[in-house]
């Protein structure tokens, strides 16, 4: 007898950080009907301001994320408070699974199969419950070559995954969170006013959405839109002049180090505005121009990921002057035209 239970989970157009592709992948699995809210949102991005002190530049998508969309619902549990309940983990994740819940947590990767750390050193990251069968649960994540796949964890493993990240049960963790997901439909039209207010934040490198925080204060030096070019330019000076000493974690294999998910952020974010101007190309009749030109920014984009890639396996420094000049190419083109589309988007003033 098969007893098989498995959720189901597509790749969508954003995949370089499992926070984001995890529930973006559960809406992309359920149909199109979410993608008029992706494609208001995903335009602003953000990194660190004094990334030498940071050692990091942390480049990513800024806004609302995938979890608080309108087509999830989530609710969200301690492993504190579920410890106080005294409950049985495994028939819990089954129940939840049965019931068409996706679970969501951080793991010890030490005790995860098939990870780049298994075995070898503790590493706590983040991982998708979608299935089970009568020995393991089916967890999403990236593998030893740093691809999002699916594999099996055995019950007892995941217990060891879970536990070893707690080690203080009276105090609440960063790691102490679990996340229930379900799908659910949901009526989200395109929101123009949303894309030109966040088209404009971009241009401009500027964040007014957090300007006024009820419940928490805005993120400190921290940089926006377009000048987050200038801090990847400057991290790939430093990486030129020898410092190579920056997300050290992010590095899976080759011969020189250099933080692909920042060229990868930039290919995602030029794919999904070249998706976005091609949805609003089909509303309005001005904007053929923008989306053949935008073609080309996309296409660098690419090139530029695939010259890090090929920069981490060959430490060809000439390459860095190379990617140097592209990302200064895909800042000022992005900036102009991106200025033109924000433009006749203020000509039609209506949402569609």
């Amino acid at each position: 007898m098969n007893n098989t239970i498995e959720l189901k989970w597509k790749h969508s157009n954003i995949t370089t950080y499992v926070y984001e592709s995890y529930m973006l992948g559960i809406m992309e699995a359920n149909g199109n009907d979410y993608k008029e809210w992706m494609l208001s949102n995903y335009i602003q991005l953000n990194c660190h301001d004094d990334i030498y002190r940071d050692r990091d530049v942390f480049f990513a998508f800024y806004g609302d994320i995938g979890i608080y969309s309108p087509y999830l619902k989530v609710q969200k549990l301690s492993w504190s408070y579920v410890r106080m309940l005294g409950m049985d983990l495994i028939p819990l994740f089954k129940k939840s699974i049965e019931l068409g819940c996706y679970l969501y947590f951080k793991l010890d990767e030490f005790y995860v199969p098939n990870r780049r750390t298994f075995g070898k050193s503790h590493y706590i990251h983040d991982n998708l419950i979608l299935g089970y069968d009568e020995e393991c649960f089916i967890v999403l994540g990236y593998n030893c070559k740093g691809i999002c796949e699916k594999n099996k964890i055995k019950y007892n493993q995941l217990i060891m995954a879970l536990e070893s990240i707690m080690t203080d049960t009276n105090k609440e963790q960063w790691e102490d969170k679990m996340y229930i997901l379900q799908y659910q439909n949901a009526d989200y039209h395109l929101n123009t006013d949303l894309i030109k207010e966040s088209l404009y934040d971009y241009i401009h490198s500027i964040n007014r959405k957090d300007k006024c925080k009820r419940f928490s204060n805005p993120l400190p030096d921290t940089v926006y839109g377009l000048a987050t070019y200038d801090k990847v330019i400057e991290y790939l000076n430093y990486l030129l002049d020898g410092d190579d000493l920056f997300n050290e974690g992010a590095l899976i294999g080759g011969n020189a180090h250099i933080d692909n998910r920042i060229f990868r952020i930039i290919m995602e974010h030029k794919d999904l505005m070249l998706e976005r101007i091609e949805f609003l190309s089909r509303k309005m009749d001005n904007l053929e121009d923008v989306f053949e030109e935008y073609k080309r920014i996309r296409e660098i984009s690419e090139i530029t990921h695939h010259l890090a890639v090929k920069y981490q396996l060959t430490a060809d420094r000439k390459l860095l002057n190379k990617l140097i000049e592209n990302v200064e190419f895909i800042k000022k083109r992005d900036g102009e035209l991106l200025q033109k589309l924000y433009d006749r988007l203020c000509f039609f003033s209506y949402n569609f």
